[in-house]
């Protein structure tokens, strides 16, 4: 499940970050990664996000794409979305709930953000990923032939 959702958006940190080491300017998701007000510690624990995709790609490869991901992880993002707007500060803007990025949206109501973000996610994020490992994977050992209802 956390292929469809992690590794577009981890991809796309690793080349903001390599684009930015190079002196190009990008798009800004790694952009802490050369603050120097940041603590060394800190940076460096962030660069768990190089190596993440390539796991999960490398999992998926191995033990074969499960299409049963889609719905599942579109289920858990809609509680997990919703709770996380009820229950965090808007400052740290988890999941990006609250607006793009770090900071807050204020050009439509939140409610509304919200509930066009539970949509962007599974149509935007996690649908062309979900093609994408259909199309380079097999499903995984005895799952040849799903169920059908």
């Amino acid at each position: 499940m956390a292929a469809i959702s992690v590794t577009p958006l981890e991809l796309a940190w690793c080349a903001d970050f390599l684009l930015q080491f190079v002196g190009i300017p990008s798009f800004g998701l790694a952009g802490y990664m050369f603050e120097g007000m940041r603590p060394l510690f800190i940076r460096g624990m962030s660069l768990f996000h190089l190596w993440l995709p390539f796991l999960l790609l490398w999992l998926v490869w191995r033990l074969g794409y499960d299409r049963r991901a889609l719905p599942a992880f579109t289920a858990l993002a809609w509680v997990v979305l919703p709770v996380g707007y009820l229950l965090t500060d808007p400052a740290q803007n988890i999941n990006w709930v609250f607006g793009v990025g770090t900071r807050t949206q204020d050009w439509i109501p939140p409610g509304v953000y919200l509930a066009l973000l539970m949509l962007a996610f599974p149509l935007g994020v996690y649908l062309p990923t979900h093609l994408i490992l259909c199309w380079l994977f097999p499903p995984p050992a005895g799952r040849e032939n799903p169920p059908t209802r």
